[in-house]
């Protein structure tokens, strides 16, 4: 795994994005979906935004998800973010209808670590059978950490 700290002006910033995000979504009349517990969905958002900027700091990439949920959070990835070691890489069924790259990130914030990363492409993600992880929630794909590549 690769150690990225974030400065504190790195921090705000990214924390910053997290809760604009929120905000944009309340606007947009979504609410809080996906069965979300609300104060996870803060807490989630923020914690995703900062992997985000720690990843996008690791692969010298722009973070083009800031400020537009509809770009992919770096240039040719997508970003996931854990806090518990313990949790696997989650990715939705319409997200994996298209090439993308996958990068797992820990936040253990101020430090992330880059835990590895898969395409939707690879041979190892396409057996991946999607499930529902819980009641009255859509089937995901749930990716085992030890498929993903190292960089």
């Amino acid at each position: 795994m690769h150690k990225i700290t974030l400065t504190i002006r790195e921090i705000s910033y990214a924390a910053r994005n997290g809760v604009d995000r929120v905000m944009q979504t309340l606007e947009d009349g979504h609410g809080w979906t996906s069965n979300y517990n609300r104060d996870a969905k803060w807490d989630d958002s923020i914690s995703g935004s900062l992997g985000e900027l720690a990843a996008a700091k690791f692969l010298d990439k722009f973070p083009k998800g800031f400020g537009n949920r509809n770009e992919d959070d770096l240039s040719g990835w997508e970003v996931r973010t854990i806090k518990d070691r313990t949790r696997n890489l989650i990715i939705k069924l319409d997200e994996a209808k298209r090439d993308r790259n996958f990068i797992l990130m820990l936040d253990a914030m101020p430090d992330f670590y880059a835990i590895g990363w898969i395409s939707t492409q690879d041979p190892a993600f396409k057996r991946i059978i999607p499930k529902s992880l819980s009641y009255n929630r859509p089937p995901v794909y749930l990716v085992d950490k030890s498929i993903l590549k190292q960089f």
